[in-house]
């Protein structure tokens, strides 16, 4: 037929290879996805002590995994995330540290009140909340911690110590707590830690 320019076999393949290809990057987003969404959503939760922040860390983690997918290394899907998520949790504390005080969302009875420790994590601070997540809930070591925060091992053991007496000192001022956690076995443990 006069006029009709059909493209070159080679660039057909390449065309349907690339949407397999892309197919398959999406298939495996979405198994990441549904496989870790609930770590992710934790330690941001942890870390920012706020649903609404969470969500938001959330996303932009997922987002960042679809821009970055080709990136990826097999099997460091969870430590890539979490690290993510480490990070993207700390910029968005730096941008609410210019916030003024009154601006700032009340921290929210979110993180789940059955573990009991929803007072308890609220009195830590950010960066030991993160690493109080990773080493009880998530049960990472003190050096995987480490690399996941972009820290040395020696300052995740001074920070894990540090949340431990701040509990501590909390578990003083309120008799009540231990019976609240007696059932988490982990956070008991970190309670009388040594």
């Amino acid at each position: 037929m006069p006029g009709v320019t059909i493209g070159h076999p080679a660039v057909f393949y390449k065309q349907k290879e690339h949407h397999g290809r892309r197919e398959r990057e999406l298939e495996q987003i979405q198994t990441l996805y549904e496989r870790y969404k609930n770590n992710v959503s934790r330690l941001a939760l942890s870390y920012t002590g706020h649903r609404q922040d969470a969500e938001d860390v959330t996303q932009t983690v997922f987002v960042k995994l679809i821009r970055h997918m080709d990136r990826l290394q097999p099997g460091k899907e969870q430590s890539w995330l979490l690290t993510v998520t480490a990070n993207e949790c700390r910029n968005l504390l730096r941008q609410r540290s210019h916030m003024s005080q009154e601006a700032m969302p009340e921290p929210s009875s979110e993180i789940p009140e059955e573990t009991g420790l929803l007072d308890a994590l609220l009195q830590l601070q950010p960066q030991y909340r993160a690493v109080v997540h990773l080493f009880y809930l998530e049960g990472y070591t003190t050096r995987e911690i480490g690399r996941l925060l972009g820290i040395k091992q020696s300052c995740v053991t001074t920070r894990l110590s540090r949340a431990r007496a701040i509990l501590n000192r909390y578990k003083e001022g309120k008799a009540n707590l231990e019976q609240r956690i007696i059932g988490n076995e982990q956070w008991y443990k970190l309670l009388h830690w040594g």
